[in-house]
C-alpha cells in the first residue's frame, strides 16, 4: 500500500493528482482517513502507514499532519518521498533526515512524475495483474519474465 498525504489547504488539483492513483495503485489518501472517528483517526492512521511500502507527500506548504505523518514514517522505517513546488521548500522537521524530493513545476509534471516513480521504483504495487499473486515475490517473478518474454 501506498501512504500519501498532502496540506489540507493543498489546491483540489494537486488532491485530484493524488486521488486519481487510487486507480492502478494501492493507496490510503487523508480523504479516507478522515472518515476515521477522531478517537481513531491517530491510531488507525499510524496503522496504515506501518503497513504501506511509502509514504508520499505534497509538501511544499506548512502542515502539522504531514508532520506527524512524516515522523512515523522514520519512526518505522518507511521510505518518504516529498513533491514540493519549484521555488518552496520542504518541513524543516525533516531535513535532518534522508527522504527523496522531487521538484514540480504544474499539476501536470507533479502527475507525470509521481506515476514515473512509482511505475519504475514500486511496480508492485500497481492492482494490475498483482491480485492473481500471493506474495510480492511471485509477482515481481512474474515481471521479470514478461520484460524478458516481450522486449
Amino acid at each position: 500500500m501506498i501512504y500519501i498525504a498532502y496540506p489540507s489547504q493543498a489546491a483540489e488539483d494537486i488532491k485530484d493528482v493524488f486521488q486519481s492513483l487510487e486507480e492502478a495503485f494501492e493507496i490510503t489518501t487523508p480523504k479516507d482517513r478522515h472518515k476515521l472517528t477522531r478517537y481513531e483517526f491517530a491510531e488507525k492512521s499510524e496503522e496504515l502507514l506501518k503497513k504501506s511500502s511509502i509514504f508520499i507527500a505534497e509538501a511544499s506548504y506548512p502542515s502539522t499532519g504531514v508532520e506527524i505523518e512524516a515522523t512515523w514514517a522514520i519512526e518505522h522505517d518507511i521510505p518518504i518521498l516529498l513533491f514540493v513546488k519549484k521555488g518552496k521548500d520542504y518541513l524543516e522537521a525533516l531535513k535532518d533526515h534522508y527522504v527523496k524530493v522531487r521538484h514540480y513545476s504544474s499539476t501536470e509534471e507533479l502527475k507525470e512524475k509521481l506515476y514515473d516513480f512509482l511505475t519504475t521504483e514500486y511496480p508492485g504495487e500497481s492492482k494490475q495483474e498483482y491480485f492473481q499473486y500471493s506474495d510480492k515475490e511471485q509477482y515481481k517473478s512474474h515481471k521479470k519474465g514478461w520484460e524478458r518474454k516481450y522486449k
